[in-house]
């Protein structure tokens, strides 16, 4: 579980036992391995050569997450030479994502694949694992003022374990159904079952002691967040994985058990490691992404100044009020217990429909730039930055009407300018990279930007010093990784136009 696997195919044409199913072969191959296994298959031949197997082993491979390619270079040494270095380099980077702290990872190994691609299910299959009642715990989200997570409020009733709101997506609770007057951090179908848990609750019992209850209200750790149900289902099979984490789908069901709300994605760590480890990992994830759905906001609202001014053009105010925005799912974790009652928590986020997009990474890779970076090490920085905790003023002002003859603001410079910009209003203290997701239209022309999975670079041993809350994982590569961007970054007018400066670390 803790190997990579690294595969050259080379064939000077159709194969001649082509009776054979290499495709399905390589297919369970790449089932099990997924993102571990490199595939490369090379055809050397005369242009009129059938290397359609090849082809196909390699798109096969691809379903099931391997990274693949089918290559055909010309007949020389130096073309030949230029796809194994390739692959080479794809293995290098399998085999990084597989170390921490120079320690090799073990990769989970109880887990099965989806094929990309297929369609969703309507209905609940045996494909599905299905959780409720005693087998569903807590739900939390993060909250970036405690730097801590809080729950989500338990509409269960404490006494019985139905639900007591007046309708799914709901925060109210039925005209029969009552709470806790100690607490007011319980909820009970009607009288009779306050009656019958009320002591229970005082206790303890199935949730949460009252008096513990009472002080997590008031201290505010406790949100009356809305969620479809209580009841939920996980696929069995895993669809994507990334360099840390796995995803599956997820779903919330109704009482009739079907699929109720929208679609869901669950991501777990694709790693074995110790539930505290595992915690820690979603305590960073969620604190990294809390604070880049922050720094959006404050980009949103900048882009959203710029109407205080007169612009001569009116075409121009148009351009700029189209301009997409940039928006961070907000993950939720859900504590499930298995038939012995070992707890395990997932992360859940909506599922981003469209087409998903990679806009630029933390290794200074930029989407449609041709001067992209090699791997960064990890390493330790100890890089100096502001002293100054606060955050800068980033943005148009009265007097820069030269900003208005900004012309080219196209939406795929949007990505860029946002980690760029969170650079600057940062007071050069971190950058929010990673940008993946998909870019969305509305029915009134608006745009925006859906994104999840971030990174933060900090410059970290300043900052740690001065807020140690401040962890953003193993892939904040810190002043690295901030260079990183900027050695491939070119401004662009909509750079210009938030005034945001050139650096060069």
């Amino acid at each position: 579980g803790s190997c990579a696997l690294s595969v050259l195919i080379f064939s000077d044409g159709k194969p001649s036992d082509g009776h054979l199913d290499h495709q399905s072969r390589l297919g369970k191959l790449a089932s099990k391995f997924g993102r571990r296994l490199s595939l490369t298959c090379i055809g050397m031949a005369d242009a009129g050569e059938d290397f359609s197997v090849l082809e196909n082993m390699a798109e096969e491979a691809k379903t099931f997450g391997a990274v693949a390619s089918f290559e055909k270079p010309s007949l020389c040494a130096e073309s030949l030479g230029s796809v194994i270095s390739s692959l080479a380099t794809s293995l290098t980077s399998n085999m990084s994502e597989m170390t921490k702290g120079g320690q090799k990872r073990a990769v989970r190994m109880d887990i099965s694949r989806e094929r990309k691609g297929i369609s969703d299910d309507l209905r609940l299959t045996n494909d599905w694992s299905i959780f409720h009642g005693r087998y569903v715990g807590k739900f939390l989200c993060w909250s970036l003022e405690k730097n801590d997570f809080v729950e989500l409020f338990d509409f269960r009733c404490h006494n019985c374990g139905k639900d007591t709101r007046l309708e799914n997506i709901s925060t109210e609770i039925k005209e029969s159904a009552c709470f806790c007057a100690h607490c007011l951090g319980a909820s009970f179908c009607n009288k009779e079952c306050l009656k019958a848990g009320l002591q229970s609750h005082k206790e303890g019992g199935w949730f949460r002691r009252c008096i513990n209850a009472k002080k997590m209200i008031m201290e505010e750790k406790i949100r009356r967040v809305p969620l479809p149900s209580y009841t939920v289902a996980i696929k069995n099979q895993i669809y994507n994985e990334g360099a840390e984490l796995m995803v599956r789908k997820f779903r919330f069901v109704s009482g009739n058990y079907s699929f109720t709300g929208i679609k869901y994605v669950a991501k777990e760590s694709r790693f074995v490691e110790d539930p505290k480890e595992y915690d820690e990992s979603h305590r960073d994830f969620l604190r990294t992404q809390a604070m880049a759905s922050d720094m959006a906001k404050s980009f949103n609202r900048t882009i959203d100044d710029l109407f205080h001014f007169s612009p001569p053009n009116s075409k121009w105010r148009e351009k700029v009020k189209m301009l997409p925005r940039i928006n961070f799912l907000e993950p939720i974790i859900v504590e499930i217990f298995d038939a012995d009652g070992k707890p395990s928590r997932l992360m859940i986020e909506p599922f981003l429909e469209g087409k998903y997009e990679k806009f630029n990474n933390n290794m200074g890779y930029v989407k449609g730039a041709s001067n992209q970076l090699s791997v960064i090490a990890e390493e330790e920085e100890g890089d100096s930055s502001s002293d100054n905790d606060s955050f800068c003023d980033v943005g148009i002002s009265a007097s820069s009407h030269s900003n208005l003859l900004c012309k080219d603001l196209d939406d795929k410079y949007i990505p860029q300018v946002f980690s760029h910009y969170s650079y600057e209003k940062s007071n050069e203290r971190f950058m929010v990279v990673d940008l993946q997701g998909v870019l969305t239209s509305k029915s009134d022309g608006t745009k925006s930007y859906s994104l999840t999975d971030p990174v933060i670079h900090t410059h970290r041993h300043q900052n740690e010093e001065r807020n140690p809350a401040w962890k953003f994982g193993r892939t904040d590569r810190g002043t690295k990784g901030i260079k990183a961007f900027f050695d491939s970054h070119v401004c662009t007018d909509v750079c210009r136009l938030l005034r945001l400066q050139e650096h060069s670390l």
